[in-house]
């Protein structure tokens, strides 16, 4: 990627650039690291992560309802048992994860609310029920909600005039730039056991590889699991400090530093409670 980028001036790697010159502002792309492609990831989880907002819904419901009540209107998933959200064994062993260590991170199992704690905190879950409005625009326009998303299927040889079989492999996701799908291929000039490679299809950019595509003998696709992928945790806050166990410790505060083009001075952007992050505007 970076012998790419060094090849090119900012205009040849994508509109934006071109269009931000014309307003007098010449950006140019920093050198791609490992942390780039870990962040493109998680930017890619949070844009098709669908139920957060299911999360805050079912605590105001069982804050209101009774648990009882909220299970009617919330079935489990069939899959609850085969993918358990939070990892009940193994542990990081020297550099490497060891799935036969008694207990990840040696720490217990965050308990459930009680009725009370849930009713206390519903004015928090409807706040975290509007994050999704506000967060999808800065991402784009479209999320699982306005019709992204995947579906796949599959016809078994034994159903075809060929007597081979077909997949079907549609990952829809929002229109973007640069988009998040590239078509690559790796092919030999000439096939052998000494360079057997033939594989086209479809990878993003934190991905070297061909993550939907297919080669002389299988096809391979990609689609949204829609599993329960997010948790909603309630922090326990006295000042600037916040409760661990049975104890309360200070908060770490980070302060972030945002520069404006034209602007010299420092000035706070807002008042901020204490134990929150502070942001000042240069």
């Amino acid at each position: 990627m970076n012998a790419y980028i060094e090849g090119r001036s900012a205009a040849d790697l994508s509109l934006e650039y071109s269009l931000l010159r014309l307003q007098g502002l010449r950006y140019t792309p920093e050198p791609w690291t490992a942390a780039d492609s870990v962040a493109w990831l998680k930017v890619m989880a949070w844009n098709l992560g669908s139920n957060l907002t299911q999360e805050a819904q079912r605590a105001i419901i069982t804050a209101k309802l009774g648990a009882g009540r909220a299970a009617s209107l919330f079935p489990r998933y069939p899959l609850d048992d085969d993918f358990a959200p939070i990892l009940r064994r193994g542990d990081v062993v020297g550099k490497s994860f060891d799935p036969d260590a008694s207990r990840n991170s040696g720490r217990p199992l965050p308990s459930d609310l009680s009725g009370d704690q849930l009713r206390k905190a519903v004015g928090a879950f409807e706040g975290a029920a509007k994050i999704n409005q506000a967060i999808p625009p800065v991402l784009g326009s479209g999320s699982l909600d306005a019709g992204t998303g995947s579906n796949s299927w599959a016809v078994a040889g034994s159903g075809t005039v060929s007597g081979k079989a077909i997949l079907s492999n549609d990952p829809h996701l929002t229109t973007s730039i640069p988009s998040v799908f590239a078509q690559v291929g790796l092919h030999c000039r000439t096939l052998s056991v000494a360079c057997p490679f033939d594989v086209s299809g479809f990878s993003m950019a934190a991905m070297p590889g061909v993550v939907i595509g297919k080669n002389t003998k299988i096809a391979w696709g990609l689609t949204t699991s829609y599993v329960d992928s997010q948790d909603l945790y309630l922090e326990d806050l006295r000042g600037d400090t916040v409760r661990e166990g049975g104890s309360y410790v200070p908060l770490h505060v980070i302060t972030e530093q945002i520069r404006v083009r034209g602007r010299t001075s420092r000035a706070p952007f807002a008042s901020v409670p204490p134990g929150m992050a502070r942001c000042y505007l240069m």
